[in-house]
């Protein structure tokens, strides 16, 4: 996971709840957002123009992305839209291998990475991604979505630890693990159970298909690199 309108402050032991925003009021359109998949070539120059201007925004203001491993099989990019204007996006892992989780890594899980919200937003983009697939997860029968962010070198003009601080204190993440990779680097194991929002469409309808029943995963065919 990269980046979700991290508030300028910067492992819980118990998993807080993830509160959704308000609903909006009667009246007004069935859903404030839509969650769609990222299928044209015109929609994936929406996501890179996104991760541009976020990339852009962050470097003027002295951070560094957190970046992660990326498996490529099996993926789904998404897009969350409002009023047809793209305000924040992620890929989704359906069938991730996670042996390096340790025997947590046997357990139904998606796997997200980047994920990007538009620069400047205030509504909490980054919750809106966690409640949406925390409910699609529930959905496809899955226990957990997870993330992986590998944190900022030391010396660089990121804040360590804060992209995860973020995801923990306002989008109920957990902190699972610390994992260190061949060249010292630091990834941050973080987890969120999956939970079935029946009353979540008022605030995001959902247009990404549930996938079909697949075969199980292949060891080595997807996972930590």
């Amino acid at each position: 996971m990269n980046d979700l309108n991290t508030p300028q402050q910067d492992a819980i032991d118990a998993e807080p709840a993830v509160q959704a925003p308000t609903p909006p009021a009667s009246g007004q359109s069935p859903s404030a957002y839509v969650m769609r998949p990222v299928l044209t070539a015109a929609a994936r120059a929406e996501v890179v123009a996104l991760m541009e201007d976020r990339t852009r925004w962050r470097a003027e203001r002295g951070y560094t992305d957190a970046s992660q491993p990326s498996p490529e099989t099996d993926t789904e990019d998404v897009g969350l839209y409002e009023d047809d204007v793209l305000v924040g996006c992620m890929r989704l892992h359906h069938r991730p291998v996670l042996k390096h989780w340790g025997s947590l890594g046997t357990e139904p899980s998606i796997l997200i990475s980047h994920a990007h919200s538009a620069p400047g937003r205030q509504d909490s983009i980054g919750l809106l991604l966690t409640l949406w697939a925390t409910d699609f997860a529930a959905r496809i029968g899955c226990t957990w979505v997870r993330c992986e962010i590998r944190e900022p070198a030391p010396g660089s003009a990121a804040v360590p630890g804060r992209l995860s601080t973020y995801l923990q204190d306002f989008c109920g993440w957990q902190h699972v693990r610390w994992c260190t990779l061949p060249r010292s680097e630091r990834v941050s194991h973080l987890q969120v159970r999956a939970q079935a929002r029946r009353g979540l469409t008022p605030m995001i309808r959902c247009e990404v298909p549930v996938p079909l029943p697949s075969l199980p995963a292949i060891e080595g065919e997807a996972g930590h690199v």
